[in-house]
């Protein structure tokens, strides 16, 4: 022991002999004081007006400073969802942190409006699927998916402008498409359509089908006995444009089994994707998309249901809608629930588990069992395990879980950026697909995965509800 006078020649000492503190650093003397090398004190020097309202995280950079630097996001494939880009290019510029980084740069720059148009971050963002794992899967929570919209948001004018209108009138251009299927698909086959698009011409983009759910719906007879309507009231149904336009398969199954189980249903046939305009950063576009959706569900009662088909459109309403929307949500009762929407198994598992379920059949021949891939935003937002729970009520199904991270699609992303989506789904979606037999059948849960295993694994793949439609 030493007095602090004997001490403090002992340090000075060392200091003069060991200006760098090479020898034994921090360990006898010359500790470095606890709040040295920590990150850079920056602030904001000029705030923007966000399409995202905030406060919840504070503010939007305090949403981007949520990232610690821990590097969890570094994760190898097989270890979790999140990074996809990271896991497929182990470039640290292209993980949550990296990203994080370059973002709380540009947000304390004199000028962030020009920062966040900075090449190297856009770089960064466009690698980005949007996956949401960092959601789920980062300890800190970092909602990536929900800043890359922001920055998109905030630099839209600098954006592609007839890739943005494509996606700003998505809903349109399929429902003109339906009109003249043959017509539309041929011309989106073609090179110079991709190219004009930003698709890489190796893509097959989805087909608008001719088939017209709506007029099938009111042709079809509504089962009208005592069944468990009584105690489950009305379901309303978010048709998204995915499963109305391109998958109608999707929609029949679900309304189909709604119909089944005795619910008085009310389809509400959605115009445009909440989803497309979000991931584009057409936030102003979106408040007003879902704004129209919330008047459409105005009679919705405390006891009814709301469901969806498609897990990112309908986790929407778990998520950014409260940013988008705050007054709504505290004005609707249906929308201040924890689950507004509910994804189809969600609400068969409330009813197995109320005991009120009808008996279900076997599984037609020839199919003995089924390969599950779950969307990524259902395992963030959602409890992905309920899938695979309904899926074995069915009477001797086998259910194996495909144990994969991100699919690689990820909407938009996977025409895009070919090579980078192709590897992302090589290190488990893939290989997995290779033990699939003929006698067996792949769920898919969302519209992306399900083309991205068309694409690559050459395989057709099924929604939930198509499986249940059988055995009701």
């Amino acid at each position: 022991q030493f007095g602090e006078e004997v001490y403090g020649y002992l340090v000075a000492l060392k200091q003069a002999f060991d200006p760098n503190n090479l020898l034994n650093p921090g360990v006898i003397i010359g500790d470095m004081p606890i709040t040295q090398h920590l990150r850079a004190d920056r602030v904001v020097q000029k705030s923007l007006k966000t399409g995202f309202d905030w406060r919840n995280q504070i503010s939007l950079l305090d949403a981007v400073e949520k990232c610690n630097g821990a590097g969890a996001c570094r994760k190898s494939a097989g270890r979790g969802v999140m990074c996809p880009s990271y896991q497929a290019t182990r470039d640290d510029q292209y993980s949550t942190r990296g990203r994080s980084n370059l973002l709380r740069i540009a947000l304390t720059e004199a000028d962030p409006l020009s920062a966040l148009s900075h090449a190297e971050l856009q770089r960064a963002l466009d690698l980005c699927l949007g996956c949401k794992a960092c959601y789920s899967e980062c300890p800190a929570s970092v909602d990536m998916a929900k800043l890359k919209s922001e920055v998109l948001y905030q630099t839209q004018r600098k954006q592609p402008v007839l890739q943005q209108l494509s996606m700003k009138h998505y809903g349109l251009l399929l429902s003109w498409g339906a009109k003249w299927p043959a017509l539309f698909n041929w011309v989106q086959r073609l090179g110079v359509t991709k190219r004009v698009l930003g698709v890489d011409t190796r893509r097959t983009l989805p087909t608008i089908q001719a088939f017209d759910v709506a007029k099938w719906w009111r042709n079809q007879p509504k089962k009208s006995e005592e069944s468990i309507a009584q105690k489950a009231q009305r379901v309303w149904v978010l048709c998204d444009l995915f499963s109305l336009k391109q998958e109608p398969d999707v929609a029949k199954a679900t309304l189909s089994c709604l119909n089944k189980l005795g619910f008085e249903v009310r389809p509400i046939y959605l115009q445009h994707s909440p989803r497309v305009l979000i991931s584009q950063g057409l936030l102003t576009e979106a408040k007003v998309v879902l704004g129209d959706i919330v008047a459409q569900l105005e009679e919705v009662a405390s006891e009814d249901r709301v469901i969806g088909m498609e897990p990112s459109e309908l986790l929407v309403w778990r998520d950014e809608v409260r940013s988008l929307l705050p007054m709504e949500c505290t004005k609707y009762a249906w929308l201040s629930r924890s689950k507004p929407v509910l994804l189809f198994e969600e609400l068969i598992q409330e009813l197995a588990q109320q005991a009120i379920l009808p008996a279900l059949k076997k599984i037609p021949p020839p199919y003995e069992k089924v390969w599950l891939h779950v969307h990524c935003h259902q395992k963030a937002l959602a409890q992905p395990q309920d899938t695979k729970t309904v899926l074995q009520l069915i009477p001797g199904l086998k259910v194996e879980v495909i144990a994969s991270g991100c699919c690689g699609m990820s909407g938009d992303f996977g025409y895009k950026h070919y090579d980078v989506s192709q590897k992302i789904a090589e290190q488990s979606l893939l290989p997995a697909l290779k033990q699939v037999q003929s006698n067996d059948v792949i769920v898919a849960t969302g519209t992306s995965c399900r083309h991205q295993i068309q694409d690559f694994g050459g395989k057709k793949s099924r929604h939930i509800a198509e499986l249940f439609d059988w055995v009701l």
